[in-house]
């Protein structure tokens, strides 16, 4: 006995987007500046995916620890069906933070694939 599945199958076609950009005051520079209890903007930008990536940052140490106080704008364009994302995260350094490593990472949350990611050395200045 056969038996066979005519329903129509679905299929989804991922684009991957370009990898993780980090915007920082400083093009090509490793490093974040910021300075010690001084609220501080990090900011990644992941173009070109399809569907929608999931951005998010990261505070490298032991295990990683994702940042919380963040924001997420998505802008699809209708023309090509793409996203491009971008995460942004509140952050007050304190003096543990100085020469910490933070990343975002992107990756699609339909799956565990992870696309990319970027990371900035964090150096607080001496005041």
């Amino acid at each position: 006995m056969y038996i066979f599945d005519m329903s129509p199958l679905n299929y989804v076609c991922i684009v991957q987007p370009s990898p993780p950009a980090i915007q920082v005051t400083s093009p090509g520079s490793t490093t974040i500046q910021g300075s010690e209890s001084v609220a501080m903007t990090l900011t990644c930008i992941s173009n070109g995916g399809y569907p929608q990536q999931t951005v998010e940052w990261y505070r490298r140490g032991g295990t990683p620890t994702r940042l919380t106080n963040c924001s997420t704008t998505p802008m699809h364009d209708a023309s090509n069906d793409l996203y491009d994302v971008t995460h942004s995260c509140t952050l007050t350094p304190l003096s543990q933070d100085d020469g910490v490593t933070f990343f975002c990472q992107s990756s699609y949350s339909d799956t565990p694939r992870l696309v990319g990611t970027a990371e900035k050395q964090l150096l607080l200045n001496c005041e």
